[in-house]
């Protein structure tokens, strides 16, 4: 087999393209000892690489799959780059792995398998991957950094101090140590300091989006005087306008400030390309500034997937208000379908039914509601009674305000319905 002996060091260099799909790249090492690498892989290699450095990571995938000779850990570092890059974390990881298993001292292979699983949020995994192959006295900043932030998500926070202190020693003017040391900080609750640190941030980067949220959040905690949560957020985004969730976060601070009008107004530079969590927001805000028409728009949007009970909820209002029943209606039915409704939902929904002129479903919904019972026992026994005499089954209507005020005799409500019922 024709072999070509290729030094860890010149590889580094091409193995740097790979940035575009994952971003792990290889130490230089001129000290490292030659490898041995088939010849006829290097081919594939080389158009894998050109493929990534391109963002094309189909290509590169398919460059390297074609490859049917003996294996080596350069080849399926590179599928864990492109999977990666792909989005498909899973079979990435099993790349990585493969490549470590075929040379154990491949870094890159190593920070690749834990940017996978920080992609999961597979927390312990990453630690137990960066412990092993991060030196934390030699690697580079990216590296060191990437384990005090996997130490911290994960929660250790003795572990993510000792690094964050480290990183900052070594790596200065690295702002990745910084923002640590500020959410570490926060997680404590060392307002004071918390505050400082932001400011430093700031100081050095005034468009740091993330520093402009660890401010916002000390300084409000911390007492300041003069010092507003959302004057803070609005200088944020001001200054960093295109910080999707720090202008997520000044949306909501307007909304529980009441300032609507506002919200609404700052919504529309997040909208286009908004995710279920900011649509539902976006609903929500448009709901309490009374305007309908345009929360319907947003509703619609929402995949019936990806509806939760606000958003049901938040249609059945919004489409009531916007005189469409109907639509309301089928709202609060997904709801009692997948049982997620409670004595408040079946009561409306039975209101509805017998606006409607439904009136078997507005009697099954009266039923269920007084059958979950609670504190609205009495209006869903009333609204049943009321709905048996239209049926004109006084008997029945009678019989239930009379079961029900021996077991609640102080319910004057039903008591004068029962009354004005024998009356007639």
């Amino acid at each position: 087999m024709d072999t070509r002996q290729v030094k860890r060091s010149l590889l580094s260099a091409a193995l740097t393209l790979c940035c575009v799909a994952a971003p792990v790249v290889a130490r230089a090492d001129d000290e490292a000892e030659p490898r041995e690498v088939p010849e006829a892989l290097l081919l594939y290699l080389s158009a894998a690489e050109k493929s990534l450095a391109a963002n094309k990571p189909k290509e590169a995938l398919a460059y390297l799959l074609k490859y049917d000779g003996e294996d080596d850990a350069l080849r399926q570092l590179l599928i864990g780059h492109a999977r990666y890059a792909l989005r498909d974390y899973r079979r990435a990881e099993g790349a990585y792995k493969k490549a470590l298993d075929l040379d154990g001292a491949l870094k890159p292979a190593a920070l690749g398998l834990a940017r996978s699983y920080v992609e999961r949020q597979v927390w312990p995994a990453a630690a137990e991957v960066l412990g092993k192959h991060v030196d934390v006295g030699a690697d580079p900043a990216p590296y060191v950094g990437l384990y005090a932030r996997v130490a911290y998500e994960m929660g250790d926070h003795r572990l993510a101090t000792v690094l964050i202190e480290r990183g900052i020693v070594r790596f200065p003017s690295d702002q990745i140590f910084r923002r640590l040391d500020v959410a570490l900080q926060i997680e404590r609750r060392d307002w004071p300091r918390a505050y400082e640190g932001a400011m430093d941030l700031l100081r050095k980067s005034p468009n740091d989006g993330t520093a402009w949220r660890q401010l916002a959040a000390a300084s409000q905690r911390d007492g300041r005087d003069g010092v507003d949560e959302l004057a803070t957020l609005e200088a944020a985004t001001i200054a960093n306008p295109k910080d999707e969730a720090l202008l997520r976060q000044h949306l909501f601070a307007q909304y529980a400030a009441g300032h609507f009008d506002h919200a609404l107004t700052s919504v529309g530079r997040l909208i286009k390309n908004a995710d279920v969590r900011t649509l539902e927001l976006a609903v929500r805000i448009a709901d309490a500034a009374g305007e309908t028409k345009r929360g319907r728009e947003w509703l619609a949007r929402i995949a019936a997937k990806d509806r939760s009970r606000t958003v049901e909820l938040l249609d059945a209002r919004l489409s009531a208000r916007d005189g469409d029943p109907a639509q309301a209606q089928q709202a609060l039915e997904r709801l009692i379908q997948r049982g997620d409704a409670d004595t408040r939902v079946l009561l409306w929904a039975g209101q509805i039914a017998e606006s409607a002129g439904d009136l078997a479903k507005a009697e099954a919904r009266f039923s269920q509601a007084r059958d979950v019972g609670g504190p609205d026992v009495g209006v869903a026994t009333m609204h049943l009674a009321r709905l048996y005499h239209r049926l004109e089954q006084s008997d029945r209507a009678l019989e239930l305000l009379a079961t029900y005020l021996a077991a609640y005799p102080g319910d004057t409500a039903a008591r004068r319905l029962l009354g004005a019922l024998r009356t007639r």
